[in-house]
């Protein structure tokens, strides 16, 4: 395999299996955890539970009061995608780490499936440290997370310093 395919390979596959992971698990959540109510169930104690949450904002539910905000946001996440087909596109074979960050930014079209099917996107992690500012945390979900990890791993390796080009050999004179 060219290396060039593989980096479709790595943003694709790696995309697809986060988006079926966070469909799989919202499905389980509105069948499992929904009845159980506000309580929900806990995960690792009181650290970690799970809680069924319909958010109509974005990541960890920010900006539900938003007027429009559903359309809004699936407005905005389709050129978000298109861009992240750009970068993959324009990117070196080799940028590996670019590529883990762009599969993991993908998944986040398991957010647009839910807001374009249900109206609102279904989290159901929720964190509490009991320390953090916002505590409990925001409701989230596998896509979520995947975005975030993503915006991370892009936000480092754009620090990151580029390797200097190498410089085309020189004619040779006299041959």
């Amino acid at each position: 395999m060219t290396p060039e395919r593989r980096k479709y390979l790595v943003v694709g596959g790696l995309a697809t299996l986060l988006l079926i992971l966070d469909q799989w698990t919202k499905v389980l959540v509105r069948e499992h955890v929904k009845p159980l109510g506000y309580a929900g169930m806990s995960v690792i104690g009181d650290v970690i539970r799970f809680q069924y949450v319909e958010n109509t904002g974005i990541t960890f539910g920010m900006f539900r009061s938003l007027p429009y905000a559903q359309l809004i946001l699936s407005a905005v996440a389709i050129p978000v995608f298109l861009l992240v087909i750009h970068l993959v596109r324009q990117s070196p074979a080799d940028h590996y780490r670019l590529h883990v960050a762009l599969g993991l930014v993908g998944a986040g079209i398991g957010n647009l499936i839910d807001r374009v099917r249900l109206g609102s996107v279904t989290d159901f992690v929720v964190a509490d440290f009991g320390f953090w500012p916002v505590n409990p945390w925001y409701a989230f979900n596998v896509a979520d997370a995947a975005l975030v990890v993503g915006a991370i791993l892009m936000a480092f390796d754009s620090r990151r310093p580029q390797p200097a080009p190498v410089p085309a050999p020189a004619p040779s004179q006299g041959d």
